[in-house]
């Protein structure tokens, strides 16, 4: 994607050395741990799946609480994301799926921030915030 968009050739990625050393960067052995390490380094790997699993159980929550289109769209692909992860990283492998995804999760964190400023300036000095136990 960054070819076709920048023009620019990127360097050596972990898939490609995989090719030059004679070995498929695509069948069934490969996992979306390389690929997810063509685009940060392997030490930030975990990093990145840790923050998918974080929005995982936020938009988990929030479908189940408002049951809206966005946190229901956003699950179900969050989900579909880690449920390849072990196989070959199916959100990825389309440039506009993946833009996509993106676009909507973007979309459903500037909301939940959107929500919870309002919520929050809703509250007068003094008046304690209700906790709920569910």
């Amino acid at each position: 994607m960054v070819n076709s968009l920048l023009g620019v050739n990127p360097q050596a990625v972990v898939t490609s050395q995989l090719f030059k050393l004679e070995w498929s960067d695509s069948w069934y052995w490969s996992t979306a741990l390389t690929s997810l390490a063509n685009d940060v380094p392997w030490i930030f790997v975990p990093v990145v799946i840790g923050l998918q699993a974080a929005v995982l159980g936020l938009v988990w929550r929030s479908a189940i609480e408002d049951g809206d289109w966005l946190s229901i769209t956003v699950f179900c692909y969050t989900w579909l994301g880690l449920l390849f992860v072990p196989q070959n990283l199916q959100l990825a492998i389309s440039g506009p799926t993946y833009v996509g995804y993106i676009v909507l999760l973007s979309s459903y964190l500037i909301r939940s921030l959107l929500q919870r400023h309002a919520d929050l300036s809703r509250l007068t000095p003094g008046t304690e915030i209700p906790i709920i136990n569910k």
